[in-house]
């Protein structure tokens, strides 16, 4: 029996604009959640980290808990996308509506 295979994960938050300290969420592909608390005030951040399982997706305030958050479609990256239609197509419609939305309260 071999050492199991280490994958080096890495994975990179920005903030576009502005402060607030906020959660960070990395799940692993074997289901194994990283949770993080990002409070410095830096514009960006890196986490790197050796697992036997590769990360499946990564989201900034997984919660909805920063009520400025005016995009919520670009809090999240999922390293495997799925490409079905119905997805794409609720992504898309999700994102003219948000868009509306904002645009209206302006």
């Amino acid at each position: 029996t071999g050492k199991p295979i280490m994958y080096k994960n890495e994975a990179v938050f920005v903030r576009k604009q502005g402060y607030f300290p906020v959660e960070l969420l990395i799940t692993l592909e074997n289901g194994k959640e990283i949770k993080l608390f990002w409070k410095e005030k830096e514009n960006w951040k890196r986490f790197i980290f050796n697992d036997p399982s590769p990360i499946k997706h990564a989201v900034i305030d997984p919660h909805y808990k920063v009520p400025l958050d005016r995009y919520f479609l670009d809090n999240s990256k999922v390293c495997n996308p799925s490409r079905s239609g119905i997805k794409r197509l609720s992504l898309k419609i999700g994102f003219f509506f948000q868009n509306l939305l904002g645009f209206l309260v302006l």
